[in-house]
């Protein structure tokens, strides 16, 4: 799947369509005149543009496999590059068999992005689900990133898959991310490796049942353990056995109301010194 800045990739687009029609326009004001040669000049900044649109367009079409339209951009790309390393001052020229050349990559780049996108299907993100797909900053916030390192992929998966409208694909990544909060709790306890999650809560209790007995009650801190114990029963219960059965599925809207809950939670977790 090829990934792009909508707006970047329309400019680039945008920009060559225009460069083509000058081309061709200065090409038929030349026939007119019976001109022997025809030359185009414009500014280093405005050809420096170019190339980088050039370059978008490039990298767009490799990745979709737009073969003439990749092999039209990197050509017009290189007579381009060429004017650059040739012009003495802040201006370039395109003159003689170079400008011909020019204006033929770049019309069949107008014409073959046309054909070669016929049935191609573009998924295009509102800035809110643009968000969770290419966050600025760890979805979960950098001390859940820090403290359940091994979570990561996941956390990032979720938030794509809800990008996209995956509900089930989503909740199945948070309950990973939820199994790796759980090991992280009971490892601070003393528990070790469990099978499951139901093993992970039993021997949770019996460690806080014991430290129970020994002071007569629990502690502040024994306490904070114990609700966080009962809320991953709860996960358990409510959305992880039910997001391991094909018969269960989540809508995108329900999908986000378990991530934000899971976020909240993770991090509360990761507050308290919790970690992996």
């Amino acid at each position: 799947m090829f990934e792009v800045v909508l707006s970047d990739f329309v400019n680039s687009v945008r920009m060559v369509a225009t460069a083509t029609q000058n081309f061709a326009q200065l090409k038929h004001e030349g026939a007119k005149l019976s001109a022997l040669n025809v030359n185009y000049a414009a500014s280093r900044y405005w050809a420096e543009q170019m190339l980088k649109s050039l370059g978008i367009i490039q990298v767009a079409s490799a990745s979709l496999g737009l073969l003439a339209s990749e092999a039209s951009s990197r050509q017009a790309s290189e007579l381009f590059q060429n004017a650059l390393e040739e012009a003495k001052d802040d201006n370039i020229v395109i003159s003689g068999e170079r400008f011909h050349r020019t204006l033929t990559h770049l019309s069949q780049i107008n014409v073959g992005l046309k054909d070669e996108l016929q049935g191609r299907i573009a998924l295009v993100l509102s800035l809110k689900d643009a968000s969770y797909y290419t966050p600025a900053e760890p979805l979960f916030g950098s001390d859940v990133f820090n403290a359940f390192a091994s979570a990561n992929d996941d956390v990032v998966e979720s938030g794509k898959c809800l990008a996209v409208g995956r509900g089930t694909a989503c909740v199945m990544h948070l309950m990973r991310v939820a199994e790796v909060a759980l090991k992280g709790l009971g490892k601070s306890l003393g528990v070790g490796p469990q099978n499951d999650w139901g093993s992970y809560l039993r021997k949770i209790e019996e460690e806080l049942s014991k430290r129970a007995k020994t002071a007569g009650a629990r502690t502040p801190v024994e306490q904070f353990y114990a609700e966080a114990a009962t809320r991953f029963d709860h996960l358990r219960r409510a959305w992880r056995n039910p997001s391991m059965h094909v018969d269960r599925s989540y809508s995108p809207e329900r999908a986000e109301e378990i991530f934000l809950a899971l976020k909240s939670f993770v991090r509360h977790l990761a507050d308290n010194k919790i970690s992996e």
